[in-house]
């Protein structure tokens, strides 16, 4: 059975259980919104709900997310997620497990856990009640000819209709173009 779940003013979210994900979340309360049967019916209501009730909308639909979690799973040993379990200190094997690989995931993309503040901006985000500061950029076709400026890469890829990570991957200087666009930062 796949919940869709609603942390009021945060968020709403699609799980098997729902107690324990909003409680990993750091939440405690929460309503139940739908019940489905079928992933994929509550992936696609998971993500008219976040929209009609003025969410951000998830990009990855939950059922990819799904199993992708269930594919990182089965490539860890029954032995090495014992030992997470261990480490989370949770008696439940797969939650350790699972507590142990987000800790890992945010310290090795950002060095360190979230400060207070940055977790303040980012419900603050969520909300549509904080932007974040933009850099502006630049597009340019392979022939150096100027197609465009925006206020911000998402806002670029939204509109060329390329994918963030390629933009960002321009910008970082790891690839030269994307979609046949050569962009860079206004200076």
């Amino acid at each position: 059975m796949y919940t869709i779940y609603h942390i009021q003013g945060i968020k709403i979210g699609c799980a098997t259980q729902p107690k324990k994900r909003v409680q990993e979340q750091g939440y405690k309360k929460f309503n139940i919104l739908e019940q489905h049967n079928d992933i994929y019916v509550a992936s696609d209501r998971e993500q008219e709900l976040q929209k009609q009730y003025g969410y951000e909308v998830d990009e990855c639909p939950y059922w990819k997310t799904y199993e992708q979690n269930i594919e990182r799973r089965n490539k860890v040993s029954k032995e090495q997620r014992n030992a997470y379990s261990k480490i989370g200190g949770n008696k439940n094997v797969e939650s350790g497990w699972i507590k142990e690989w987000q800790q890992r995931s945010v310290i090795t993309r950002t060095g360190t856990k979230h400060s207070d503040e940055s977790k303040m901006k980012m419900r603050l985000a969520r909300l549509g009640k904080y932007t974040y500061p933009c850099k502006a950029v630049m597009a340019f076709d392979k022939e150096n000819n100027f197609i465009g400026e925006y206020n911000s890469a998402s806002t670029l890829a939204k509109t060329l209709g390329l994918l963030q990570g390629n933009v960002s991957s321009v910008l970082n200087h790891k690839l030269k173009t994307t979609g046949g666009y050569i962009i860079k930062y206004k200076v």
